[in-house]
């Protein structure tokens, strides 16, 4: 897992995986033909072929719906030493505001953290991974620790980077090809 920087630093997989890891798991994902959500799509449903365009729109509204309700910063005022203030009044942003920036928040880190776990289970399943130390919980911990870790691993299992370059925002993370061909690197 801690592999990471075997293509360098620059290496749009990492990239991916350590600034936007829901675009490189929706790449993962659509080369395991699997949906959204992470479920298979089945072998003559072209289901797969739309998730990266999903979960790149997913991402696109989160960050403008908490880019509009971020609570503002309260004011900070400074008294006649240089020290401090806290503003009694709380927060600017109204209560409501507030609840729904964190209720978005929350239901993103879950959605992030329920479909990784499926897409890593996937993978363990196709190519007959056992778990190695935490038993049945160890795609949850995997993800849940670390998940920039987790998606870059899924990625190098997925993709054979010495032999196909990678890109960051191509929906399966390869140059176009007519077929998808899974590859698991050790």
């Amino acid at each position: 897992m801690c592999d990471c920087f075997r293509f360098g630093c620059f290496h749009p997989s990492l990239l991916n995986a350590c600034f936007c890891p829901q675009l490189l798991m929706a790449q993962v994902a659509t080369r395991m033909k699997l949906d959204w959500l992470g479920r298979s799509a089945g072998p003559e449903s072209e289901e797969y072929r739309n998730t990266f365009c999903k979960v790149a729109t997913l991402v696109v509204f989160y960050y403008l719906i908490r880019t509009a309700l971020a609570p503002f910063k309260p004011d900070v005022d400074f008294d006649e030493e240089g020290n401090v203030v806290e503003d009694e009044d709380g927060p600017d942003a109204p209560l409501w505001v507030q609840i729904v920036d964190n209720a978005v928040g929350t239901a993103f880190g879950l959605y992030t953290l329920i479909v990784m776990i499926k897409v890593r289970r996937s993978i363990r399943e196709k190519y007959s991974i056992q778990p190695q130390r935490c038993g049945a919980c160890e795609d949850c911990c995997a993800v849940f620790w670390c998940g920039c870790c987790t998606v870059a691993q899924m990625a190098r299992h997925t993709a054979d980077y010495n032999e196909r370059r990678a890109v960051c925002c191509s929906s399966t993370g390869l140059p176009d090809t007519p077929e998808l061909q899974p590859a698991m690197i050790v």
